[in-house]
């Protein structure tokens, strides 16, 4: 699967598979590795030309793996939201089939509502969410085959010492 992973964010691209990784650079204080990008004709309503050029070649990558680190105000949200724009509407990839990871809701929530205005239509289907929220979604979609039983739920620590207390 072809992963876009930031220092708060990671991408998810469900439709291809990781290769071999290029090292782009940024800034002179980031690190970011991505694959060769392919030639597509642009979307008029997604201005890449907005972004530098670092920036466009993560977002055009689709073929593989692509791993951006880099630090606070780089532009990373602005990337994953531009990539899953370019997604949708450049190479018509269906929302369903992309998700996106962050590490709380109101950074998942954010990169949902630049995206959705990025794209201008219907999104409801994009999966923006955070790992956590996500790896739940697995576990009781799957609980069965886990071995555990259905209804899982999570304890919060109050939750978890009234548990022992009782």
């Amino acid at each position: 699967n072809s992963k876009l992973v930031t220092d708060n964010c990671m991408f998810i691209n469900l439709n291809y598979f990781m290769y071999n990784i290029k090292k782009i650079s940024l800034t002179s204080r980031t690190l970011s590795f991505a694959l060769p990008k392919k030639s597509v004709k642009l979307d008029l309503m997604l201005n890449l030309n907005l972004l530098n050029p670092p920036q466009r070649e993560a977002v055009e990558t689709t073929e593989g793996a692509v791993l951006i680190l880099a630090g606070a105000g780089s532009g990373k949200t602005r990337v994953i939201t531009h990539r899953i724009a370019h997604l949708i509407l450049n190479l018509n990839v269906d929302p369903s089939r992309i998700l996106a990871l962050t590490f709380t809701n109101k950074a998942a929530e954010e990169m949902f509502h630049r995206a959705a205005q990025l794209v201008r239509k219907n999104v409801k289907k994009l999966n923006v969410t955070t790992f956590h929220a996500f790896g739940l979604k697995l576990i009781k979609k799957y609980a069965n085959q886990m071995g555990f039983k259905n209804g899982i739920s999570i304890a919060d620590p109050s939750d978890q010492l009234a548990i022992l207390k009782s």
